[in-house]
């Protein structure tokens, strides 16, 4: 194609076309068109301009191939409706048309109408259309808003009838769908299409169209504002002063980048893509122009580019939607005052005068604390978010230099209730990162990984979100424990504040944990708290990870152990929050990721801990007390049907601390399923669904072998079962007791009974008939892994009690994965005890707890050398 291609050079070209033109030939001119706007996005052409040549070419094309139908003296109109009606066509966007005459189509014409459509799907057009007059049309606008928003963006291409015209007349009209009940059912059209993103504009992959924050939000107010005014067009919203020449500027600048966003999404993908899919994301970042450096990740910059834009434009969506809610209530507003700052107008905080905050800047925090105090009040007035904006961005600096700021926000963190709402709507407004300047740096901080599914500051407020939802009675079954533990809490904005600054010093290198320990002491001397209640949050933000660290990857029933945690730990308030953050910050990185197992694991660890703390280090005497209790529970279980005599002589094939690492119920289904059988149902298998868990426990016990771990997890694999947790059981009586916690593969456990009996009927024909092939099947990789791909590292240390090493396998998730390693395991001789496996997103982190053939520890360095040698190429690292 002609580099001089344009708009009208191609109209030159069109002008000496005939009806005998070939398909092939118009694809060539549209794959022209196409390649024209691919070259003027590379060559940094403003978005709108694209779109503007774009739907012009477009334009030109459609109506050449109308004029050279027969419909151009059939009295028939061709128009342009929806976003090709707006003229904000990107490359690959359906064509939306519509076919209208005053009176009834006839055959022929439908006929020759279906002609013109096949034709434009012929030559790569994806074209949506509708044949109505005005009185089909406005019917079905009556009937369905959707239709009427899409003939509300009419334009015509061919209309020598003023059908146009006439249908706009028609659709103007109040007497169906009047603005205010348009304006309330596009806003509840809103609420549910951004429900269906979760209600937040901090997804990885987000939709730049219909995601909060979008496109669509954009539409929202033309369309509103279309219906109000009788003409869909921004240009109204600056004309008649309902948005300042800054917040015009703005919302186009929005508009325009998303655009831009939009026209690379489509010329990557070859086809209409509205997902910012992290297929295109690096080469996107690329195209905008930035580059990695040394703290982010190009695509960590354009995304974050992203996510204040989104921000930006549901701030605009929200204050002009609002606006024009009050336009369409004609009934006299009633205002009351507040104080002489602030009075309330229909329920909405309004600011008394226009200078409010210029003259008083923490009325700024103030506005927040009266609207959480005063739960009647429904949200701040448009006017008056407009005011906190403008007045931000020259007044942001001031705001702290006042000793009231620091009462105020301290006051919003000691309320009985609506901080979650309160730090959202302050973040929301962007008076949060004014008032915290490190809090700045984390807003739309992308983390370019699939184990955190939120932007930093996205799950800060939803860390502290879940922190609100343990104090409260009514969400007390979703964490009965943690909502326990709250109750004991003082000082609830200790754990607040360490949910604002655990993760503040993200995306700046280093240790995060460190850096933000330090961000969080300057703070809170700057909030004047005392010595102890800065040292307190700086500790919670310091070791926020260590809870979750010990609980997942260390063997927890070791008194050496939980000795330590307890000595870093060091009383029962500062165990009580770290609990708590650890839980509510787990719960917030990723609806996949929490599991009631890593709950149990958690809840283990704090009442150990709370023990140690109350009881000083635990005696052999404690220990054998806690071993007996738990025989105690068992026994009296077991003997409704089995004799006690077979009981303890099973019991004396067990090691001691066998009854230290299961909890009693799970040691009662285990031995009840081993003594109710027969010798020669030895071998066997049992699996089982866990309400508490959420999860399938299974149980194998079989003599001894080598062989027997690699089979069993291999078999496992084959069932479509997830291990995440592996004890092995090596009995004094030649017996091996393998229990494991599983899921499903999409981390759900598994409840049918068919699906259980099945899964029971193949491990126990497994056992008892040998060895089948069970090595992994090859599964296709997802998409989203295939953009995080994780190299295979293996670590070794010794625990503390000196008779286990630990081996730590960071690797890509994939299946069979603890076949491939109790394979690599065999092959060297070495017992497996314990595997804690530990998944983040498509990242495992998991811990083998492993001695030698004789049960000691591996100090061999050669030994441990040849050991990693074999997993990287098991896992193919």
């Amino acid at each position: 194609m002609s580099k001089t291609f344009s708009l009208k050079s191609f109209g030159h070209t069109l002008n000496q076309l005939d009806q005998t033109t070939s398909i092939k030939h118009y694809k060539n001119l549209l794959k022209d068109c196409r390649e024209q706007v691919h070259r003027d996005y590379l060559s940094g052409n403003s978005a709108a301009k694209i779109v503007s040549n774009y739907t012009s070419f477009i334009d030109l094309l459609i109506c050449h191939i109308w004029a050279n139908s027969e419909l151009t003296e059939k009295k028939v109109s061709l128009l342009a409706v929806g976003g090709y009606g707006r003229g904000e066509l990107h490359p690959y966007s359906d064509i939306d048309l519509l076919v209208g005459s005053f009176d009834p189509i006839n055959k022929k014409q439908r006929d020759q109408i279906a002609q013109f459509i096949r034709l434009l799907w012929d030559i790569g057009l994806e074209v949506g259309h509708s044949v109505r007059t005005i009185k089909q049309s406005v019917q079905l606008a009556k009937k369905d808003i959707t239709v009427l928003t899409t003939l509300m963006e009419s334009r015509a291409l061919a209309d020598q009838q003023d059908f146009e015209q006439s249908l706009l007349d028609e659709l103007n009209s109040t007497r169906f769908w009047p603005a205010p009940k348009y304006t309330a059912a596009k806003v509840s059209e809103q609420q549910q299409r951004h429900l269906a993103f979760d209600d937040t504009e901090h997804n990885l992959e987000p939709n730049i169209k219909d995601g909060p924050g979008g496109l669509r939000d954009i539409q929202t107010i033309i369309w509103v504002v279309g219906r109000h005014y009788n003409k869909v067009d921004l240009k109204i919203l600056s004309e008649e002063k309902i948005l300042s020449t800054q917040e015009s500027q703005t919302l186009i600048r929005c508009r325009n980048f998303l655009w831009k966003l939009r026209i690379g999404l489509h010329l990557h993908a070859k086809r209409k893509e509205d997902r910012l899919l992290f297929d295109h994301q690096r080469t996107l970042a690329a195209d905008f122009g930035y580059q990695d450096n040394k703290h982010n990740l190009a695509v960590e910059l354009l995304m974050k580019r992203y996510y204040r834009t989104a921000k930006e434009i549901r701030l605009l969506n929200q204050t002009l939607i609002q606006y024009f809610q009050e336009a369409g209530k004609r009934r006299r507003l009633t205002t009351k005052k507040i104080n002489p700052r602030f009075n309330s107008v229909q329920g909405y905080l309004e600011a008394s005068h226009e200078s409010v905050f210029i003259e008083h800047p923490p009325a700024l925090l103030e506005i927040f604390y009266l609207l959480q105090a005063n739960p009647r009040l429904k949200g701040i007035r448009a006017n008056t978010i407009r005011l906190i904006t403008d007045s931000l961005a020259k007044i942001a600096t001031k705001i702290r230099r006042y000793d009231e700021s620091k009462q105020i926000f301290l006051r919003i963190l000691r309320h009985p209730s609506g901080q979650t709402h309160a730090l959202r709507n302050m973040d929301a407004y962007g008076v949060l990162a004014a008032f915290i300047p490190a809090y700045n740096r984390i807003v739309g901080q992308m983390q370019h990984d699939l184990f955190h599914v939120y932007t930093v500051d996205a799950h800060s407020l939803f860390v502290l979100r879940n922190l609100r939802r343990f104090c409260l009675r009514k969400h007390k079954s979703e964490e009965t424990d943690a909502f326990n533990v709250m109750s004991q809490v003082t000082k609830r904005e200790r754990l607040f504040l360490a949910a604002l600054f655990h993760d503040i010093a993200k995306g700046r290198g280093g240790d995060h944990s460190i850096l933000g320990e330090k961000e969080a002491l300057r703070f809170c001397k700057y909030l004047d708290l005392s010595s102890h209640d800065t040292n307190f949050i700086a500790w919670l933000v310091r070791h926020h990870l260590v809870m979750s660290w010990t609980a997942q990857r260390e063997d927890i029933s070791d008194s050496q152990v939980i000795k330590k945690f307890a000595e870093l730990v060091g009383d029962q308030q500062h165990l009580n929050c770290l609990y708590l953050l650890t839980v509510a910050d787990i719960k917030a990185t990723s609806p996949k990721v929490w599991s009631r197992w890593k709950g149990k694991l958690l809840w283990n660890l704090y009442i150990s801990t709370s023990r140690w703390l109350s009881r000083d280090l635990p005696t052999s005497e404690d220990v054998t007390n806690r071993i007996n209790e738990a025989k105690e529970v068992v026994l009296k279980r077991l003997a409704k049907n089995t004799s006690k005599t077979a009981v303890e002589t099973f019991w004396q094939s067990l090691d001691p601390q066998y009854f230290l690492h299961f909890g009693t119920d799970a040691i009662y289904w285990q031995q009840q399923t081993i003594l109710s059988a027969s010798a020669s149902e030895i071998p066997l298998a049992n699996i089982r669904y866990n309400k508490d868990l959420e999860a399938n426990q299974i149980l194998v016990y079989a003599p001894e072998h080598d062989t027997l771990l690699p089979i069993v997890s291999g078999a496992i694999d084959h069932l479509h079962f997830s291990i995440i947790n592996a004890q092995i059981e090596r009995l004094k009586n030649g017996m091996s007791l393998l229990a494991f916690v599983t899921t499903d593969q999409q981390g759900s456990a598994v409840n049918e009974n068919w699906r259980l009996k099945e899964a029971k009927h193949y491990l126990n024909n497994l056992l008892r008939l040998g060895q089948k092939d069970l090595r992994p099947k090859k599964r296709i990789i997802s998409r989203r892994s295939k953009h995080f791909p994780i190299n295979t590292e293996v670590s070794f240390t010794q625990s503390d009690t000196g008779n286990l090493t630990i081996m730590q396998i960071i690797a890509q998730d994939r299946p069979g994965l603890l076949y491939h390693i109790t394979s690599a395991l065999l092959e060297n001789k070495i017992h497996l005890h314990t595997a804690r496996i530990n998944t983040l997103g498509e990242r495992v982190e998991d811990h083998f707890f492993i001695t030698d053939r004789d049960g000691h520890q591996i100090d061999d360095s050669s030994v441990l050398k040849q050991l990693e040698k074999s997993i990287l190429t098991a896992l193919g690292g």
